[in-house]
């Protein structure tokens, strides 16, 4: 490969990278992280995707190191460099078990600095190896943080959320993270949802902070979470009933045993079968109200023998004025005790 292809790679790579980088809002992770403020005692958090001079996440485990009682908080981020990844590249791994009293938690520069100045904080080289970056997740040294850590939280590069995912799962850790509510549909990830595993919390403002301090608003974003705790969770109200209007929620031409969806407020409490919803309704999901079966898309319409229409699309189909219709991607949902026509 010629000098000027590697250079055009990196570039590219360096894009990519940049395009994925958003800075959560403290305020946000203040709002999430008090859920689970009692969960943290005598464990080591890692923040994977974390500079810590940058991060709201470490700042947030520094500022309540002592009142949370952490045992170690550790950051790791991405070497800084744009052309790293295919030339020798470094980052740093900061570690730190000792949090006093007299830290400056305003510029997070000298809160750092500060920070390494007692003797049993650290900050150490981690280099790219054969395959990632320095810094990146997946690469050696992160994986052995990993390894040795209990609960992992962070904002993972968006585009490689199914890779960040699949490692938490493989080594069974506890997990807080940010992503795009979409992500839930990966094949890899709806299963834990099925199964209970893991939940989704809204974001407070969804606000990011841009590597060039411009503020961009991600209303697309939110929290995903295995941490085990007495969720409280709300019953999803609609006043909308399927007795009242049947011929407001058609059956799929493709799907014949299940009623199509437009709306979350369009959930008819009273219907005992199969409804296909929006993927927003995660956001409102109660498992003691409501059970998830599945998806209708591409990857999972063999789950109910979903036939394929003339434009070989699995996704599920409407006739809409005599015309097959094609919708976005639908969760299959059941709802687990649909009111009775004596309790309308």
């Amino acid at each position: 490969m010629s000098t000027q292809s590697i250079f055009h790679k990196a570039l590219q790579k360096a894009k990519k990278y940049i395009n994925d980088e958003f800075y959560t809002s403290l305020e946000d992770i203040q709002a999430e992280l008090e859920k689970y403020k009692d969960v943290f005692k005598d464990k080591i958090i890692y923040c994977n995707c974390d500079d810590a001079y940058k991060s709201n996440f470490f700042s947030y485990f520094i500022q309540n190191f002592n009142k949370l009682k952490i045992k170690k908080l550790i950051a790791t981020s991405l070497s800084d460099s744009a052309l790293c990844g295919l030339f020798e590249s470094y980052s740093f791994k900061i570690e730190i078990v000792k949090v006093k009293s007299d830290i400056d938690y305003n510029n997070k520069a000298l809160m750092v600095e500060s920070l390494l100045k007692c003797k049993e904080n650290t900050k150490e080289i981690i280099k790219s190896d054969h395959d990632y970056r320095a810094g990146d997740f997946r690469s050696k040294e992160c994986v052995q943080l990993l390894k040795q850590s209990d609960i992992i939280i962070s904002n993972p590069p968006f585009s490689l959320f199914k890779e960040y995912f699949d490692l938490l799962i493989k080594f069974k850790k506890d997990f807080l993270i940010i992503g795009n509510i979409n992500a839930y549909c990966y094949k890899n990830i709806l299963p834990y949802f099925i199964k209970n595993e893991v939940f989704i919390s809204s974001l407070k403002n969804s606000k990011f902070l841009q590597p060039n301090g411009k503020e961009i608003y991600l209303s697309f974003c939110v929290w995903f979470c295995n941490i085990k705790i007495n969720r409280v969770f709300k019953d999803l109200k609609t006043t909308t009933l399927y007795y009242k209007n049947p011929s407001f929620y058609p059956f799929y031409s493709n799907f014949k045993d299940c009623i199509n969806i437009n709306s979350v407020n369009d959930i008819p409490l009273d219907y005992e079968g199969l409804m296909g919803v929006p993927i927003a309704f995660i956001k409102y999901y109660n498992p003691n109200q409501f059970e998830i079966l599945g998806i209708i898309n591409e990857n999972f319409s063999k789950d109910f023998n979903i036939k394929k229409n003339n434009k070989n699309n699995k996704n599920p189909i409407i006739l809409l004025n005599g015309e097959e219709k094609v919708l976005y991607t639908r969760i299959i949902i059941k709802n687990k005790s649909p009111l009775k026509c004596g309790m309308i």
